[in-house]
């Protein structure tokens, strides 16, 4: 009896040890504290970022500690690749939009929730009680009617400029406001992020924020060698690739001895894949997918003419295609 007490004891011990070692390894957690440079919430950053390093995070800010960098540096680019290495991103949003980057369409702030959310980093945001509540009670409704009349007569979505023009256009959404800030908190809808409220009045217990966020990261620590081992996978097929693309223009093709298993090997293996928007020059987003192959062909040129080789799947090209162009093509392969 005595020596099961013991061994307990012992086993009690080394839990409570790998508990606490596992805790103080979360509690320091990075965080990116985002916001517009504008008078009402630069103090809010400043109380943030301090209380966050007296909790034992480590917070990241641009007034702070983003930098230093060469006078040849881009300045967002050094936020987002400072994004890109947080584990969670802190948003305040108020009445201003900030630096709207022309060639991405975004403000430089959103570009920075972008790349939070396209790094599947835990997003916390929380904006001005007013500016929300006009956003949900006035702004949104005017802006789900818009997008629908534009999709239905322009069979697209429209550009964050369309959006900021129309609402300019209306007498009932506030002049005060940055348009674009609308613009914003609507993408965070069709994101399904969750917006908090920010009170300036009102302090926000971060203990209690942070305290539920590293109790549900604690759930991935079991993951962990397998997450680094997907990793390294994820770098020898980046590597793969990048020498079968050096190696495929040194090569010849002569001919096929069987011409439709070779299309069934490709057809197999293309199941799919993501479709990036472009943000001007600084970064890709994933918007949408495409689905796998379900028919493919093969041609061979003769003079003007392309003939069939084979095809497989659901393909019903014809076997003859007349050309009008005299450009070098031995073979197409259509997908």
């Amino acid at each position: 009896m005595t020596n099961d007490i013991f061994l307990y004891l012992s086993l009690w011990v080394i839990l409570e040890k790998t508990i606490m070692g596992v805790l103080r390894t979360l509690a320091r957690t990075k965080i990116f504290l985002s916001s517009v440079n504008e008078d009402g919430l630069k103090p809010l950053r400043k109380s943030v970022y301090q209380e966050l390093q007296a909790l034992g995070h480590e917070p990241v800010m641009w007034e702070e500690n983003i930098g230093p960098w060469l006078a040849s540096a881009d300045p967002v680019t050094l936020c987002l690749q400072a994004v890109e290495q947080c584990d969670i991103y802190l948003l305040f949003i108020g009445s201003k939009a900030g630096t709207f980057d022309k060639a991405a369409e975004r403000t430089i702030t959103h570009l920075e929730f972008i790349k939070a959310q396209e790094q599947e980093i835990t997003i916390l945001v929380f904006a001005d009680v007013e500016v929300k509540r006009i956003f949900f009670s006035t702004v949104k409704p005017l802006l789900d009617q818009y997008i629908d009349h534009f999709i239905s007569e322009e069979e697209r979505f429209p550009s964050p400029v369309h959006m900021m023009d129309a609402l300019r256009q209306q007498s009932q959404v506030p002049g005060h406001i940055d348009p674009y800030v609308w613009y914003f908190l609507y993408d965070m809808i069709l994101r399904n992020v969750y917006i908090d409220d920010l009170s300036l009045g009102v302090p926000i217990n971060w203990r209690t924020y942070f305290s539920d966020l590293l109790r549900r990261g604690s759930l991935l620590l079991p993951l962990e060698e397998s997450i680094q081992l997907s990793g390294n996978r994820l770098e020898q097929l980046d590597e793969a690739f990048e020498l079968i693309a050096e190696l495929m223009p040194q090569l010849q093709i002569t001919g096929f001895p069987d011409a439709e298993k070779f299309l069934k090997l490709i057809m197999e293996r293309s199941c799919g894949g993501m479709i990036e928007h472009g943000y001007g020059k600084y970064m890709t987003e994933s918007v949408g997918s495409y689905g796998g192959c379900s028919a493919i062909t093969l041609y061979v040129r003769h003079d003007n003419q392309l003939q069939l080789v084979a095809k497989c799947g659901k393909a019903q090209g014809p076997r003859t295609i007349c050309l009008t162009t005299r450009a070098p093509m031995p073979y197409l392969l259509t997908i």
